[in-house]
């Protein structure tokens, strides 16, 4: 709530000063802080409030009287960069595996599943994902391509990706990829 706080009041004091601002495309979740009502209810209707997807601007409007419109999350605006030798390695990988007559499932679970996780539900849900892949690897031709994309310090999906690859290289070896480069 605080760090919340604190940016709608710096979009605020942004729009006051006549700068043109816009919150990009966010999503909003189930149990939102009371604490963050009054910073968003008092916003600047000159403020673009812009949420990422359906379920999202549903929840926020029952929680704000601020407008907002549904709008595409900006990520899938980024255009890849196939020439990056990080992206060409992992192409060539699930090539390579998919000559190998084996599917390529790309893989992602992140701590912040749970609201304020401890680190026994962390390490449940790293041992959940570990059990559920290894049953699917032994069951089907896959191979795991595990695929961060939120690099957030100890909040990051590294936090889970990463003990999952170390308990699953041993049995997978080339079936296994998890690239720790953001691409």
């Amino acid at each position: 709530p605080v760090t919340t706080t604190r940016m709608l009041l710096m979009a605020e004091a942004a729009a006051r000063r006549g700068v043109r601002v816009s919150i990009l495309g966010f999503s909003f979740n189930t149990t939102p802080s009371d604490k963050v009502r009054p910073a968003f209810d008092n916003l600047s209707a000159a403020i673009a409030v812009n949420v990422r997807d359906r379920i999202s601007l549903e929840r926020f409007q029952r929680f704000s009287r601020t407008p907002s419109r549904l709008v595409a999350d900006s990520a899938f605006m980024l255009l890849p960069d196939h020439s990056a030798a990080d992206v060409r390695q992992v192409i060539e990988w699930a090539a390579q595996r998919r000559r190998a007559g084996e599917w390529v499932l790309g893989f992602n679970v992140h701590p912040m599943l749970f609201r304020a996780a401890t680190p026994p539900q962390i390490a449940a849900l790293i041992d959940s994902a570990v059990t559920a892949l290894r049953r699917l690897c032994a069951r089907k031709p896959v191979s795991l391509l595990l695929l961060s994309h939120d690099y957030r310090g100890a909040d990051g999906d590294h936090v889970c990706l990463g003990p999952i690859a170390r308990a699953l290289q041993p049995d997978l070896r080339s079936r296994l990829m998890y690239p720790t480069q953001a691409f």
